[in-house]
């Protein structure tokens, strides 16, 4: 099974953004080819090429959907070909508030809503008697580093981690221009905080 994150905001007084959401998409891999053929040829019938990589806060804005029909098409094509009709595919979504106070994290460690979302990939993975490879929505090499030692020390360091066994203990990062899956996982992300 693959799990793809992606995170839109942070939980910090400071960052702009007033309800963080952490999502998640889990694609069987039995699932992963129907998935992108299903994506390719959305992206083919509505752009007329298949490298679009079209991020959700741009689509998904009222003033895009009115000025640009197709990315509105695309959005609901995605979330009615895809997220909508793929009997196996699981979506989990944190949606936070934005807190007045700094979170308190010990160092090296994941805040909540990350641990949280690894638990229910976990859960998820464990019933359907598969491992699974989470991979990240890539941001720079000292942030992707950061995010590997924190999963890292979360699944070994930590009694709630440890028994966190259907998650392949090596985190993955991709990159949304290139891949589908984080594509999945930021539409899905920015939908969860449309009221």
């Amino acid at each position: 099974m693959l799990a793809y994150i992606d995170e839109s905001g942070f939980p910090h007084p400071n960052d702009e953004t007033q309800n963080p959401v952490l999502a998640a998409v889990c694609i069987p891999k039995d699932e992963v080819r129907n998935i992108m053929q299903r994506m390719y040829n959305i992206k083919m019938d509505l752009y007329g090429r298949h490298d679009v990589e079209l991020k959700a806060v741009n689509v998904l804005k009222p003033k895009s959907i009115t000025k640009n029909i197709n990315n509105k098409v695309f959005a609901d094509r995605v979330v009615n070909e895809i997220l909508c009709n793929i009997m196996n595919l699981k979506v989990f979504g944190i949606v936070m508030e934005k807190p007045e106070e700094p979170l308190q994290v010990e160092g090296g460690t994941f805040p909540n809503h990350y641990r949280f979302l690894l638990q229910r990939i976990n859960g998820y993975s464990y019933m359907r008697g598969k491992k699974c490879i989470v991979s990240f929505d890539s941001q720079d090499e000292g942030n992707d580093m950061l995010i590997s030692h924190k999963m890292k020390n979360y699944l070994f360091r930590s009694g709630e981690g440890n028994n966190c066994t259907s998650i392949v203990e090596s985190a993955f990062f991709v990159s949304s221009k290139v891949e589908e899956g984080i594509q999945l996982a930021d539409m899905r992300r920015c939908h969860q905080k449309i009221p």
